[in-house]
């Protein structure tokens, strides 16, 4: 999620998410209510220009696969498991 609320130049809603457990994509409710709900409680809606950026950069998200869903969060974890690109946990690593 800190990935795509910084890639639109909404970070400042990061501990805000962080705060409602959402760290990724896969965090947010799936019904619209409860998104909109959520939206509410992190601030974005004070805003309709956000809500409107917030809400494309989600759609195009899902659509790509959720490339931007990788978070800082799940970088440390893999760093804590020792996961690092080209080591010996990378599968690329054996190519």
């Amino acid at each position: 999620m800190e990935e795509l609320l910084e890639g639109i130049g909404l970070e400042r809603y990061v501990p805000r998410f962080a705060e409602n457990d959402v760290h990724t994509i896969d965090d947010l409710p799936s019904k619209p209510s409860k998104l909109e709900n959520l939206l509410d409680i992190t601030g974005i809606t004070g805003n309709p220009g956000h809500v409107k950026k917030f809400k494309a950069a989600l759609k195009d998200a899902q659509r790509s696969g959720g490339a931007s869903t990788h978070t800082k969060r799940q970088r440390d974890e893999d760093d804590d498991a020792g996961v690092q690109p080209g080591g010996a946990h990378d599968p690329a690593a054996a190519i």
